[in-house]
């Protein structure tokens, strides 16, 4: 391939200003590609290897200007195509929070915990989010990877094949478009060619879908594509200390005891300022935790709210055991593993203050013989 694109070169006189004006309607076509969504199958091809190794992988973006640590917020879901040796995956990201999950473990970072994986460093000179498997696939990158500067390409019959072949930092390249939208095709990249790492990559879009509705892209929405992975297998390095400033998460709990639910909404307001109390009742200071917050809510000098909330139990009788006779501004929540994990809850008892505005005001972590006046203070300060 490398002979047949240096005899290309050398055959073609075009003026570079020709050149330019070309790459970059395809580099603006590619960039504000919205709610993009294609399947196709990547090949990948090793010396030592007599077979491709072969991913079936489905790709959703759109582009998100205001987003300083990426060109979209997207979502790829990959799975082998080889039967014999089965694994899948996904890697999301969006907002800065970004998702990578494989096997049986969920990773995740967020900005507002974790800003140092999101910035260029390490021997890539990437963040997590720019570095992630197959990420080169979504047209917004590869609207990035045509501006590099070493690269030297051709546009091949722009109105009809829209072909881009080309080299440049180690690799050698040819990109197929379709004519009319100048959206990916096909891609057929050799890394380090003519050595003994060489290694070409074969990208077939199979099927372009658009969608019915815009993607939303928000935790809620990636927990509704795969359940199972944020239930059984989430290892966050969130936690609970990062929400202050930030809005309580959505969710939908169980009220203990009955058949309801109570429900919250991202950026929705409160009825009154709320303390939302994680407790698990084999905890032993989990009765006096109790006692502490009920006596800092009843002095307090506005009304508080309280959601217990139970993350390691669904059972009715033994919250109620602990909670005793329910007292007017409370609610008792069970089953809440989903809530205490979206807010980085991992001891007990966390206590999560929460403004009339939805926002968080403040995380207290742990028993304190204090902790009524602690709370008492805090309300005073956030009010």
């Amino acid at each position: 391939m490398r002979e047949r694109i240096s005899v290309f070169l050398l055959l073609c006189v075009v003026s570079p200003g020709i050149w330019a004006r070309g790459i970059e309607d395809f580099v603006s076509a590619l960039s504000r590609a919205d709610d993009y969504h294609a399947r196709g199958r990547l090949e990948v091809y090793l010396p030592s290897a007599q077979e491709p190794v072969a991913y079936d992988i489905s790709l959703i973006s759109k582009p998100n200007p205001t987003d300083s640590l990426s060109p979209c917020s997207y979502l790829i879901d990959w799975r082998s195509a080889d039967p014999d040796h089965p694994s899948a995956g996904f890697t999301a990201y969006f907002d800065g929070n970004f998702y990578r999950f494989r096997g049986d473990r969920l990773q995740e970072y967020h900005t507002s915990a974790t800003p140092a994986a999101f910035a260029p460093g390490g021997d890539t000179g990437k963040g997590v989010q720019q570095q992630a498997q197959f990420v080169s696939l979504l047209p917004q990158f590869l609207a990035r990877e045509l501006r590099n500067p070493e690269y030297t390409y051709n546009i091949i019959d722009p109105e009809r094949s829209a072909t881009i072949e080309g080299q440049g930092a180690g690799r050698e390249f040819v990109y197929r478009f379709n004519p009319a939208t100048l959206l990916p095709v096909s891609a057929t990249v050799t890394f380090n060619p003519g050595t003994l790492s060489e290694q070409t990559t074969s990208w077939q879009v199979q099927e372009s879908l658009p969608t019915s509705s815009p993607t939303d892209f928000s935790e809620e929405w990636l927990r509704e594509q795969y359940p199972d992975a944020f239930g059984r297998y989430r290892s966050s390095t969130f936690r609970a200390e990062s929400l202050k400033g930030e809005a309580l998460p959505t969710f939908s709990v169980p009220v203990a005891g009955t058949r309801e639910r109570f429900a919250h909404r991202k950026g929705d307001p409160m009825e009154a300022l709320t303390l939302v109390v994680f407790l698990d009742p084999e905890v032993a200071t989990a009765a006096g935790t109790v006692a502490q917050v009920r006596e800092a809510a009843s002095q307090a000098p506005v009304p508080v709210h309280i959601l217990w909330a139970f993350p390691t139990t669904n059972s009715a009788e033994e919250i109620l055991d602990l909670l005793g006779q329910a007292r007017e501004g409370e609610v008792a929540l069970s089953s809440a593993r989903s809530l205490a994990s979206d807010c980085g809850v991992t001891l007990f008892p966390t206590l999560i203050l929460v403004g009339k505005d939805g926002m968080v005001k403040d995380v207290t972590i742990g028993a304190n013989q204090d902790l009524s006046a602690i709370v008492i203070q805090k309300i005073i300060i956030s009010n």
